[in-house]
């Protein structure tokens, strides 16, 4: 099956309510089960790639439209303490509390149940070439939250939406 047609599928079947900021224009990373990351990007766009559903281990996306050059919205990934070097649980239930406050972020728990991801959508959508989305990410995250950006392990960079 053709990537943007397959990923289209999961992500309108699918129950986890991050898979509604996916669409085939924005730069999409498909983990396979041997852990291998296939990228569609502005370097090199493959909306026609094929893979076997099967070998799908996670999809992800970075809310970079590579077609208009425009920030989409910005992930946030706080690791907790399955992680290796992720917070423990006192601090992640209070950013959890601080977070939930905040209109300008769709709060939602990690897969592994003890961590955070955070979606920022950017209103208007923000032109920034793709190798300043990290710096554009953390300013756009301290100009919501002050001082969150020290509990971050990644805003702007890829975004688990998807896990089988």
């Amino acid at each position: 099956m053709i990537l943007t047609e397959w990923v289209g599928e999961i992500c309108e079947a699918d129950q986890e309510p991050k898979t509604r900021y996916w669409h085939k224009n924005l730069e999409t990373c498909i983990r396979t089960n041997d852990g291998k990351c296939q990228w569609a990007n502005a370097k090199t766009p493959r909306p026609e790639m094929w893979y076997d559903g099967d070998d799908i281990q996670r999809i992800g996306c970075t809310g970079y439209n590579f077609v208009t050059g425009r920030a989409e919205w910005i992930g946030i990934d706080i690791d907790g303490d399955s992680h290796g070097g992720g917070f423990d649980a006192a601090t992640i239930a209070a950013l959890r509390d601080r977070m939930a406050k905040n209109p300008a972020i769709d709060l939602y728990e990690s897969t592994s149940g003890d961590g955070l991801h955070g979606i920022i959508r950017l209103n208007p959508f923000v032109d920034v070439p793709k190798p300043q989305l990290t710096q554009l990410a953390a300013h756009v995250v301290e100009s919501v939250d002050a001082g969150l950006t020290k509990f971050i392990d990644v805003a702007g960079g890829n975004l688990w939406l998807w896990h089988c």
